[in-house]
C-alpha cells in the first residue's frame, strides 16, 4: 500500500509540471482540469484542512501562469478565463473535499460498523456458546429432574402399593381380631360355626377356599364354609385326599409340581392353593383351603401367613368350645342313662315356672319309680341294674314330646318334666307311658329282667303350687301313695284346696 507522503509528493510534482507547460501556454486556454489533476490525487488521504493546500497552490501557479505566459488573443478573454479557472477549481475542489470527507466518515463509519458488526458477532458467538453450555446444562438438569421426576412417581407408586397393602392387611387384621372376639364369646358350637362362615369370605374377598371339619367319627371332612369358585362337590373329602393332612404341615399346590398335587383339588388355579391343617392339642380338627390367584411370592407368603393365623384360632376356639360343650353336657347329664341330672333338672324347673309364669301357662311334673328294682340288683346284679337304667332312660327319652325334659332324679327314681301341660293331660300322658312300659323287654346275658312296671306320681302348676320345691314335693308324695296302694299305676296328688 503506497503511504501519504509519497502520494503527496506525486501530486506536488505533478502539480509542477503543469505549471511549466502552463508557462509554455498562451494566456487564453482553460487550464483548471489540469491544475485539478494534482488536488484530486493529494485529496486521497489528508484530513481537514490539509486538501485545501493544493488548491491554493494551483491557484499561485494559475495566477502566475497568467502573467508569466506568452500572451496571445484578448487579454481580457484570458483574465476572464484564468478567473473562471480559479473559481472552478475552488468550486471542484470544495465539493472534492466534501466528497473526500464524507468517503472518509463513511469509511471510519463502516470501519466502526465492522468493528461493531464483529464484536457484536463476536457476542453472539459468546452468547451463543454461552447459551448452547446453559442449554447443555439445562437438558442435563431437565434429564436429571426428568428421572427424578420418574423416581419420585415410581416411588410414590410403591409407597401408594405399600399403603394399599398395608390397609388391606389392617383390615384383614382386623376382621380377624373380630372374628377371635366373637368366637370367644360363643356359648356354642352352631352359634361359632355361623361366626366362622360369615367371617372368612370378608378376610378372603379375593380368594376362594373352603373350612372343613373333621367329622365325629374321624374318617371323613365336611365343609363348613365355601366361598369363591369351590364347586360344592368338593363339600366332602377323606383326610386321606389331602398331603397337608398326609404330612401335618402346609401344603402347597401348584401345576409345577403335579406329581403332588392334593386329590381333592378338582381345579388348580392360575395361581397357587394353600393346604392349611387346623391342629389343637396336637389333634386334626379340620383343614383350611385357599386358593391365591397370584404368582407373587410376597404375597401368597403374605396370604399364608393370614392363612395359618387363621385355621390355628379357629381350629384352637372351636376345640375349646367343643370341650366346653362336652363338659358342660357332662355336667348336667346322668352318665348313666344320659338323660339330665337333678342339678341341672332343678335350675331347669325354676327357669320353666318364671318363662310359663308370666304368661299365665300349666306346668306338669312326673315323677317315676321303678318297682321292684332292688330285687333285680339282688338277682343279677349290679352291671344288670345299670343295663336296666340305661334301657329305661332310652325308653322315656324316645316316648316324650321334644319340649319335655327327661331327667333322672337319684337311685331308680326319674322325673319328666312337661311345659304348657295341665294336669288332666299331664295324668293321661303318665298313664300312657305306664302301659307302653310293660312292652319293654330288656335282655342280660341272653336272660329276660321283665316284665318292667313303674310307678309314677303326678303333680302340676297351678294346682299343687307355684315354686319347684312345692311340685316336687307334690309329686313325691303322689308317687308314694301309688306305691302304698300296690304299684303299677299312676297317682295325683290332692290339690291344696
Amino acid at each position: 500500500m503506497i503511504k501519504q507522503s509519497s502520494i503527496t509528493a506525486l501530486a506536488f510534482i505533478l502539480l509542477l509540471g503543469i505549471f511549466l507547460i502552463d508557462l509554455l501556454t498562451p494566456k487564453g486556454y482553460t487550464v483548471f482540469i489540469f491544475y485539478f489533476i494534482p488536488v484530486l490525487l493529494a485529496s486521497q488521504g489528508m484530513q481537514y484542512p490539509l486538501p485545501f493546500i493544493f488548491p491554493a497552490m494551483s491557484t499561485l501557479f494559475i495566477i502566475l501562469g497568467y502573467l508569466l505566459s506568452p500572451s496571445g488573443g484578448d487579454p481580457a478573454r484570458a483574465l476572464v478565463n484564468r478567473s473562471l479557472d480559479i473559481f472552478m477549481l475552488w468550486i471542484l475542489s470544495f465539493y472534492l473535499v466534501r466528497y473526500r470527507q464524507v468517503e472518509r466518515r463513511a469509511g471510519e463509519a463502516e470501519k466502526e460498523l465492522r468493528k461493531s458488526y464483529e464484536g457484536l458477532e463476536r457476542r453472539v458467538e459468546e452468547r451463543t456458546g454461552e447459551l448452547a453450555q446453559t442449554n447443555a446444562l439445562l437438558q442435563v438438569e431437565i434429564a436429571e429432574r426428568r428421572l427424578a421426576e420418574n423416581a419420585l412417581q415410581t416411588t410414590h407408586e410403591n409407597i401408594s402399593e405399600y399403603v394399599r397393602e398395608l390397609e388391606q392387611r389392617n383390615r384383614e387384621v382386623e376382621m380377624l381380631n373380630e372374628m377371635v372376639s366373637l368366637l370367644q364369646a360363643s356359648t356354642t358350637f352352631e352359634e361359632a360355626s355361623s361366626i366362622v362362615e360369615k367371617s372368612i369370605p370378608k378376610i378372603f374377598p379375593s380368594e376362594s377356599g373352603a373350612l372343613y371339619l373333621l367329622s365325629t367319627s374321624r374318617n371323613i371332612l365336611k365343609a363348613a364354609v365355601l366361598w369363591g369358585g369351590i364347586t360344592p362337590e368338593e363339600q366332602v373329602l377323606a383326610p386321606e385326599e389331602c398331603w397337608a393332612l398326609r404330612l401335618g404341615r402346609i401344603h402347597q399346590v401348584d401345576t409345577s409340581r403335579p406329581e403332588v398335587i392334593c386329590p381333592h383339588v378338582k381345579h388348580v388355579p392360575h395361581g397357587i392353593c394353600l393346604c392349611v391343617p387346623m391342629m389343637a392339642q396336637n389333634e386334626t380338627t379340620g383343614l383350611l383351603h385357599l386358593c391365591v390367584d397370584s404368582t407373587d411370592q410376597r404375597l401368597v407368603e403374605h396370604k399364608q401367613r393370614i392363612a395359618v393365623a387363621v385355621a390355628e384360632s379357629i381350629a384352637l376356639l372351636l376345640s375349646n368350645l367343643r370341650l366346653r360343650e362336652t363338659l358342660y353336657t357332662q355336667s348336667i347329664h346322668d352318665p348313666l342313662t344320659g338323660l339330665l341330672n337333678r342339678r341341672y333338672m332343678e335350675e331347669l324347673v325354676e327357669k320353666e315356672l318364671h318363662r310359663l309364669s308370666r304368661r299365665g301357662l300349666p306346668l306338669g311334673i312326673v315323677m317315676i319309680d321303678i318297682d321292684h328294682f332292688k330285687e333285680i340288683n339282688d338277682t343279677y346284679g349290679h352291671e344288670a341294674g345299670d343295663m336296666f337304667l340305661r334301657e329305661l332312660g332310652a325308653f322315656l327319652q324316645k316316648n316324650i314330646r321334644e319340649e319335655d325334659f327327661a331327667c333322672r332324679y337319684g337311685g331308680e327314681e326319674f322325673v319328666i318334666i312337661m311345659p304348657e301341660i295341665p294336669l288332666e293331660h299331664a295324668h293321661q300322658r303318665a298313664e300312657q307311658l305306664r302301659q307302653a312300659v310293660k312292652h319293654l323287654f330288656i335282655r342280660y346275658k341272653d336272660r329276660s329282667l321283665g316284665p318292667v312296671t313303674i310307678s309314677l306320681g303326678v303333680a302340676a302348676r297351678p294346682e299343687h303350687g307355684t315354686s319347684a320345691h312345692e311340685l316336687f314335693a307334690a309329686a313325691d308324695s303322689a308317687l308314694y301313695r301309688a306305691k302304698e296302694e300296690g304299684r303299677d299305676r299312676v297317682a295325683v296328688e290332692y290339690s291344696p284346696g
